[in-house]
């Protein structure tokens, strides 16, 4: 459970007593020094609220003196949660004396989790460098230590302690004008509260370099037609973390180059950041430029822009008022051309195309000024799709389809308002990726209500198999009734191939966890590791950990231990609520509803005297938890009763980890004219007790 401190003495002095509150699983020591010199320590404990006293361990003083008796929790539990009194005697007392006491409070553990953990970088001299660090739920505090690389036995120094950075889960790091002092190995910490540990990512090397990002591979400027496919290539002297491809019309030399793909390198080097243009369009003309952005960097390092010159051809052909040019789509050829619809009689030799330069607007002037492209990431890691339009509208939609069903009809995911001032960022996020989310996105938006959408080019989305396994859920601690049902979830981002689960009882904190459960995930994609209890009973009361194992190449996963308990319920009887009323409109009354016991959540109902149909339901006028020190007043006060607050008001309360409502009887509530005297009596089932049994047991 603990150990003896065995350190050395600096004071002689009594420890006096105090409190202290402590997290869950952190290191805890207990000072216990005597002013004089004693044998033997013997430390008790006993509960907060109850004056039971248990002696726990007994040992030698120690320390060059022997006045020390101290002790140590290395990783302290919930259940040692108590009074903690230090006895001592000396070496001719048969009696132990108290030294002191300590009231000591466990609360429970916040582990952080984090969403984007930082990753090894190599940034040049003199750059700006980010190290990403995201947690999954906001945080009060982050933390940034650095030791210099290939010196394991130095301490991580404290670099930086901050407050999150604009949103409350963002601790990432930006270091300005990197030096080659800064190369080393990085850990970034976060933590939810002021009095709790820090909780750790691992640590990554920050790599500082001499040489710059050089390309070593540009597409120049080309020509191409209509309908054909193009590879821009762009191929870097050393590995990024990431590409991208930027556009802009030739048409004014002023305007903003368009985001266009941004993606991550797909070869193991790290170094190829081609893109292929497929059926390319007209509108595709323009000047083209690669990018890319090597791993902790914030800016990209582009290129020089390279002209990508689009061209179509003119057939003469005889229409319904004679001859006629057209522009058509594809590759000038001699003979019969490959479009029939057209019906050409006569085909001239193409020595010298048209070329055309137009760049259409998209319908009903809305223009795509940001659009994400060709998005690959691992299952279970966040993405951000851009979507933004160059005016104001009325709502987005983003709808989805497989990537090789073609046939299928798109599926609206999510429709909803513009975001910002200006209503033109219709972008999304998606927390954690999964299989089935793989596929093609299409960001759609439309002016008015009543209009249609106009859609954006598609954003194809590919993921790779998963970098670690991550929870889309993971159980939570629950009260259960004896013999109920209970559900503890566990669900993985990804394929898993075996669920384990973990289970030690609650008065046994030294008790190593036992495994009781091994089973294959269930689930469409094998996710599921969630384990159900269609009749829970007392022997299985415990702290439960599950734990997912993935792919070969995965790590094993687990998640926090959640606390099952268990508990007797209690029969719930109403000893107070009203009876029928009759109150004028515009009054106030009282609908009077106690219970006998502690209940958690209160429900009043109401419903016609006389309804137009047998199957109408009654509707849910107020749900709230219950009221009072003792949580046993469900009443509903109406301050102003109308008209249509005439009929039948049902109180119904749902019990302490119960699923289902209990109701009371019905009250009849009546209007009557005004100035009639008005009933509001209330039944009284039982005599009426304020305070609870031991309700105050062992408080001071």
């Amino acid at each position: 459970m603990f150990e003896e401190t065995r350190e050395e003495l600096h004071s002689s002095s009594t420890s006096p007593p105090r409190d202290m509150i402590v997290e869950k699983g952190s290191e805890v020591l207990l000072s216990c020094k005597s002013s004089i010199q004693v044998e033997d320590c013997q430390w008790s404990w006993k509960d907060l609220y109850d004056d039971g006293k248990v002696d726990v361990k007994s040992f030698h003083s120690f320390g060059d003196d022997h006045h020390d008796c101290s002790v140590r929790f290395n990783n302290i539990l919930s259940d040692q949660q108590g009074v903690w009194s230090c006895a001592a005697r000396s070496k001719n007392d048969t009696h132990f004396v108290t030294i002191t006491e300590v009231r000591l409070a466990v609360l429970p553990s916040h582990l952080v989790q984090f969403m984007e953990e930082p990753s090894d970088t190599e940034v040049i001299i003199g750059n700006t460098c980010t190290l990403t660090c995201k947690t999954m739920d906001p945080t009060s505090n982050c933390l940034w230590t650095w030791r210099p690389s290939g010196a394991p036995q130095e301490k991580d120094r404290v670099i930086q302690e901050i407050s999150p950075n604009g949103q409350s889960n963002d601790c990432s790091l930006l270091l300005n004008d990197v030096s080659k002092e800064q190369d080393g190995l990085w850990t970034c910490g976060a933590r939810v509260k002021l009095y709790q540990n820090y909780t750790m990512t691992h640590s990554v090397k920050l790599t500082v370099v001499n040489t710059p990002l050089k390309f070593i591979e540009l597409p120049g400027d080309s020509k191409v037609t209509v309908d054909t496919s193009k590879t821009l290539t762009c191929i870097l002297s050393t590995s990024v973390e990431e590409c991208r491809w930027q556009w802009k019309s030739e048409d004014s030399n002023n305007s903003n180059f368009v985001l266009v793909e941004q993606f991550t390198p797909m070869d193991k080097m790290k170094r190829d950041c081609r893109i292929t243009l497929d059926k390319i369009k007209i509108e595709q003309e323009g000047y083209w430029i690669c990018g890319a952005r090597r791993r902790g960097d914030v800016k990209f390092i582009d290129a020089l822009p390279s002209h990508l010159h689009i061209y179509t051809v003119t057939l003469p052909v005889f229409g319904p008022y004679g001859l006629e040019h057209r522009v058509i789509s594809g590759t000038c050829t001699r003979g019969q051309p490959p479009w029939p619809e057209y019906q050409v009689r006569r085909l001239k030799v193409c020595d010298s195309p048209l070329d055309l330069t137009l760049l259409q607007p998209s319908a009903k002037g809305i223009e795509f000024v940001q659009l994400s492209q060709n998005i690959q990431k691992a299952i279970g890691e966040p993405v951000q799709m851009h979507c933004r339009i160059n005016k104001a509208v009325e709502e987005c939609q983003w709808t989805w389809k497989p990537i090789n069903e073609t046939i299928k009809t798109p599926e609206v995911k999510r429709r909803f308002q513009p975001a910002g001032d200006e209503r033109r960022d219709c972008s999304i996020r998606l927390k954690m990726l999964l299989q089935e989310e793989e596929g093609i996105w299409t960001c759609g938006v439309r002016l008015h209500k009543n209009s249609s959408f106009t859609e954006a080019s598609p954003t194809t989305v590919t993921l790779f198999p998963p970098i670690r396994l991550r929870f889309m859920e993971q159980p939570e601690n629950i009260r259960v009734a004896l013999g109920k049902p209970a559900l503890l979830r566990c669900v993985a981002t990804a394929a898993v191939e075996e669920c384990r689960w973990t289970w030690r009882p609650l008065t046994e904190p030294d008790k190593e966890e036992v495994l009781v459960k091994q089973f294959l995930p269930f689930g469409s994609h094998n996710r599921n590791c969630s384990v159900r209890f269609l009749s829970v009973q007392q022997t299985q009361e415990g702290l439960w950990g599950c734990t997912a194992i993935g792919h070969p190449n995965s790590s094993l996963q687990s998640t926090p231990l959640a606390k099952l308990e268990v508990f007797q319920p209690v029969e719930i009887k109403f000893i107070e609520n009203s009876q029928d009323i009759h109150i004028a409109a515009g009054g106030h009354i009282k609908l009077h509803c106690t219970t006998s016991s502690y209940v958690d959540m209160c429900r009043w109902t109401w419903e016609p005297i006389h309804p137009s149909s047998i199957n109408v339901a009654p509707t849910i006028k107020q749900e709230f938890p219950a009221t009072g020190k003792d949580g046993r007043n469900c009443s509903y006060r109406l301050e102003k009763v109308e008209t249509e607050d005439e009929g039948i008001w049902v109180c119904s309360v749902r019990g302490q980890g119960m699923e289902e409502f209990v109701q009371a009887p019905p009250t009849k509530l009546l209007l009557v004219k005004s100035g009639t005297p008005h009933c509001c009596n209330f039944r009284q089932n039982s005599p009426f007790n304020p305070f609870r049994k031991n309700a105050n047991k062992g408080k001071k």
